[in-house]
């Protein structure tokens, strides 16, 4: 009877005393899910930011976990007006930048190599196999994940801002 009650009550922590990494995972997607909503209700946009970028995720269903603090910028990204930085699924990773706007995003993506997701003839800049996605005044690159994922998370931001 003891040991069910010490046992009892050490569920939910780890040696250190600190909740498992699934119940804080599950925290984070509760956060952005939360965010989703609160967003949702803002009135509509013609320009992508980050709230916007995770609620699109949040309906995905590809269950977005802000990582904190987002990774650096790269250069060729330094136009960026705001950034963040998702695990997504399992095993991938979407980082965003926003810009003021489309001929902003336009000036930073253009010479990028769609195959690499960096500058023609540079070395790529992301540690796992990218994936470009842009629209009006943001750029993705998601990485790692199925290939299923990345569409998923291609498709959900290309379709635009909802209307």
């Amino acid at each position: 009877m003891l040991a069910a009650v010490v046992a009892s009550g050490c569920r939910g922590k780890d040696a250190n005393g600190r909740p498992p990494a699934d119940s804080v995972a599950m925290a984070a997607v509760r956060a952005e899910s939360a965010n989703a909503a609160a967003v949702a209700a803002r009135p509509k946009s013609q320009l992508w930011d980050v709230d916007l970028v995770s609620e699109r995720l949040v309906r995905a269903g590809v269950a977005p976990r802000r990582i904190e603090p987002p990774p650096p910028v790269p250069d060729f990204f330094s136009k960026a007006t705001a950034s963040a930085a998702f695990n997504v699924g399992r095993g991938g990773e979407l980082r965003v930048f926003i810009f003021a706007d489309s001929v902003a995003r336009r000036r930073a993506t253009a010479g990028l190599d769609s195959a690499t997701a960096s500058p023609h003839g540079a070395a790529i800049a992301w540690p796992n196999a990218p994936l470009l996605i842009v629209g009006q005044n943001f750029a993705g690159i998601m990485m790692g994940g199925t290939a299923i994922l990345k569409e998923r998370v291609q498709l959900a931001l290309e379709a635009g801002l909802p209307k």
